[in-house]
């Protein structure tokens, strides 16, 4: 069980984090910004009350500022975009093509508490790395493969040659997710618990499921 402070003695921060900056808000009154680097924000955050962050998932910038946090003890949310849009849609709060804010995210943490994020060990850390590589080579490849439907002769002899690459890039880091996993113990335990895990099987209704010999 994570042992958190009690909510009524936490001061919620919302943090909106970009490549080069750092916007925070601590109250309803006042965003302040800093440059990425997580010095600054860390040692503002220690002058306050049992502070806890709250932040979006952004695919990646996040990771730095939100490890640093942690080694410094510092409590961190690390929420879902969509979930903080839908939010604050329901609230009145955001049209559908507004951006989302640090003072957003302290609102969200006020209203919804979300739970507190863990460190992940250098293992699973690595491993998101490389699902999160994956999952991008895997997109450029169906984008690719969706322009040389329409491409011409030309542009599609080169389509064709980075599909072909962007392949074989997809079926080595298969390879060395799978070494990964193999080469560390409790994922490799984690793997085979997720695969003897029965999946649902649905089926139409009115259909009879088929039996396999």
């Amino acid at each position: 069980m994570e042992q958190t402070t009690p909510e009524n003695q936490v001061t919620y921060v919302g943090v909106d984090i970009a490549k080069d900056r750092l916007d925070y808000i601590a109250d309803d009154t006042r965003c302040a910004h800093v440059e990425n680097t997580h010095r600054a924000l860390i040692k503002h955050l220690q002058s306050l009350p049992n502070a806890r962050v709250v932040c979006e998932a952004t695919g990646g910038y996040e990771r730095a500022i939100v490890a640093a946090l942690l080694l410094a003890q510092i409590q961190v949310c690390v929420v879902n975009p969509g979930r903080v849009r839908a939010f604050a849609r329901a609230a009145g709060l955001l049209a559908k093509t507004d951006p989302l804010d640090a003072k957003l995210f302290r609102r969200f943490g006020l209203q919804m508490k979300p739970r507190l994020h863990r460190a992940l060990d250098e293992a699973a850390a690595t491993l998101r790395e490389l699902l999160d590589y994956r999952r991008q080579i895997s997109d450029q490849l169906v984008a690719t493969g969706n322009r040389c439907e329409l491409a011409g002769r030309i542009l599609r002899e080169r389509l064709e040659i980075l599909r072909a690459l962007l392949a074989t890039e997809l079926e080595q880091t298969d390879a060395l997710i799978k070494t990964h996993i193999h080469e560390d113990d409790s994922l490799r335990t984690k793997a085979r618990s997720t695969a003897r895990t029965p999946r649902r099987r649905t089926r139409a209704r009115g259909h009879p499921a088929r039996l396999r010999a």
